[in-house]
């Protein structure tokens, strides 16, 4: 298993949403962030071995999230 690029391009959100000191993006169990119904997900939210468990939670609960948000609006 090879990993590369280990500092997250997340210098777009600063400001916007909590990045912890390395810059990855604050998520919450289920990937929320600090900005309600904005998610992230990927190499963004933490170093590589958060991804590889995230990966398994992220992808099968993504629509639930999605119609939590959605009806809440």
């Amino acid at each position: 298993f090879i990993a590369i690029g280990h500092t997250p391009s997340t210098k777009l959100f600063a400001g916007q949403l909590n990045l912890d000191d390395s810059g990855y993006i604050v998520t919450d169990e289920k990937s929320g962030t600090s900005v309600f119904g904005v998610f992230a997900a990927g190499d963004v939210g933490g170093p590589l071995r958060k991804i590889m468990r995230d990966a398994t939670y992220d992808i099968p609960n993504f629509n639930s999230h999605l119609y939590a948000f959605s009806t809440t609006r």
